[in-house]
């Protein structure tokens, strides 16, 4: 049984913590609602992508930039060190084929193949203002993230304008051969 001092230690403790909730909300990181693009330096079509577990469909043919105004992912107002984000991304499917090499059609139709997601965890470099997030696809599914108000062709942007007769590793042209 608890006594009287015991009783009230519990009464002011939960006082507290009754007036604290309210503050709780006030600890909270300050976030932007920005849009995003993705920004392809591959040979594969991308069909959607996500970022954070936001997003969703967005097609990025190959060598080429898609949709860099879709709507809308959220991320801190100030960027922090040991920022990330987590990218998924689903490749584009391919056509079934029978034991023949010819297309399977089913109700006649033919059979897509999903292409397979993957994802990745990055870090997100420093950035002064939330703006636009920019998902950079290079190729053995090296992703790179920045937050700009730039693009490719800009020289404020730190990747080249995707070109189909580049190969990219990274920032270097690897092509080796082509």
């Amino acid at each position: 049984m608890l006594n009287k001092v015991q009783i009230q230690k519990m009464k002011t403790l939960l006082l507290i913590l009754v007036l604290c909730l309210p503050l709780a909300g006030c600890f909270e990181e300050p976030t932007a609602t920005v849009s995003y693009g993705a920004i392809s330096y591959i040979d594969e079509p991308i069909v959607s992508i996500i970022i954070n577990g936001e997003g969703g469909i967005l097609g990025v043919n190959p060598h080429a930039g898609g949709a860099g105004g879709m709507c809308c992912v959220v991320i801190p107002e100030h960027w922090h060190p040991g920022l990330k984000a987590t990218i998924k991304w689903q490749m584009d499917g391919t056509w079934l084929k029978d034991s023949q090499g010819k297309l399977v059609i089913r109700n006649g139709k033919n059979v897509l193949v999903q292409g397979p997601w993957k994802q990745k965890i990055v870090d997100i470099p420093e950035y002064k203002e939330a703006d636009t997030v920019a998902i950079n696809f290079f190729p053995h599914d090296d992703v790179k993230v920045l937050v700009t108000k730039w693009g490719p062709g800009s020289p404020n942007y730190p990747y080249p304008v995707p070109d189909p007769n580049h190969c990219w590793d990274g920032i270097e042209n690897m092509c080796k051969g082509k």
